[in-house]
């Protein structure tokens, strides 16, 4: 079997081949598969599940102080003593115990931060993802025009993005472009452009569901607010200038693109809003229909996507926790898949990341360098 490759030159290293390392869960996966290797300070740190007693434990927790679950990736030694990494990813909202987490939320491909990060009143984070549920080998990217600036997520064939989220600022009024196409190729849909307005108490989430018991393009729309106790007079604009009073309707449409728009205001207020949904009614099930989330404006905080914990052979643990990172630290997720389920019955996702930063304990510091890793982490 390959030998793990640990050189050492920066500290004194007590062995002990003879005991059990401590407070480890029990070995769950020994396949290959898994693994994390970097430089550590200047020297190669090279760990395998399935080589010299090393195994992949996945697991996840909640964190009571932070009100989040943490997703848990811990590749250590069942027998006798050595490194250990363990990487611990934060879910993306504020969770009870009871709650159900967000693994298709938190765990996203792109770059991801190491620390809590407090957002301003001047920015609200939102979602979009598509209506129709994920396919393989299907092509995903976004664009976001703030008037000025356009910024491109995913480009297709090459790199796919099928849901984003973003921090935009309150008081702007973005579109944004979703594209859409199929591996078979004749299912192409045209871009979809949805407007919305940052900030607005008022700002809704549009959402469009088709009857698919009908052979006629009938769709029920609805909408939804954060703040759902507001007393509202809402006001639905069809293209054929006709219009629907009610938060729900259902409406027979012809082949094509629609635009519509809503305007809800507050009857205590007064406060005025309007979102523009364009629904892309057709015969196939090629529609590029796409949902945004917004959060409460009232979250102040970006919880922390990213803690690497590295524990030395004398059980000492180095964090990069709450620390000010180098300008050259990151932390990518290049790749998530399903996975087996684990020894506890929980499902898994294997997960490929990149990695460069610092880690601590007290004033002693360690640098990690070009990590590349493949992980497994659990959920409920």
């Amino acid at each position: 079997m390959k030998k793990i490759v640990i050189y050492i030159s920066f500290f004194p290293l007590i062995f002990s081949f003879c005991r059990k390392q401590e407070n480890l869960p029990e070995p769950e996966i020994t396949d290959p598969h898994f693994f994390v290797k970097c430089v550590m300070d200047g020297q190669a740190l090279d760990l395998e599940a399935g080589n010299e007693e090393y195994y992949m434990n996945s697991s996840w927790y909640h964190q009571d102080s932070d009100y989040v679950f943490v997703y848990k990736a811990n590749l250590a030694k069942q027998i006798g003593v050595g490194y250990q990494i363990t990487i611990l990813f934060n879910d993306n909202k504020y969770s009870d115990p009871n709650d159900k987490m967000s693994p298709d939320s938190a765990l996203i491909i792109g770059t991801h931060l190491y620390n809590d990060q407090n957002l301003s009143d001047a920015t609200q984070m939102i979602k979009f993802e598509p209506v129709k549920s994920e396919v393989s080998n299907s092509s995903y990217s976004w664009l976001i025009n703030d008037g000025s600036t356009i910024t491109t997520y995913g480009v297709p064939g090459i790199e796919d993005r099928y849901s984003i989220s973003e921090i935009l600022n309150v008081g702007k009024t973005y579109s944004v472009t979703f594209n859409y196409d199929d591996p078979s190729g004749v299912c192409s849909a045209p871009p979809l452009t949805n407007v919305f307005k940052m900030g607005s108490s008022l700002q809704a989430t549009v959402n469009s569901v088709r009857d698919i018991n009908t052979p006629d393009l009938k769709y029920t729309l609805s909408y939804s607010l954060l703040d759902s106790n507001k007393n509202l007079e809402c006001t639905w604009t069809l293209p054929d200038a006709t219009n629907e009073t009610t938060p729900t309707f259902s409406r027979i449409f012809t082949p094509g693109v629609h635009l519509i728009n809503l305007k809800l205001r507050d009857k205590n207020s007064g406060e005025v809003c309007s979102t523009v949904y364009q629904l892309d009614a057709s015969g196939n099930n090629c529609t590029a229909n796409y949902n945004a989330v917004f959060s409460p404006i009232h979250n102040k905080r970006l919880y922390a996507s990213i803690t690497i914990l590295l524990t030395d052979p004398n059980g000492i643990v180095y964090s990069s926790k709450n620390l000010v990172q180098p300008n050259e630290s990151n932390f990518e997720i290049t790749s998530v898949i399903d996975y087996k389920v684990n020894e506890k019955n929980e499902k898994t996702k294997s997960i490929g990341v990149r990695f460069n930063c610092v880690v601590k304990n007290g004033n002693n510091e360690i640098s990690l360098k070009n990590g590349t890793a493949k992980v497994a982490v659990a959920y409920k």
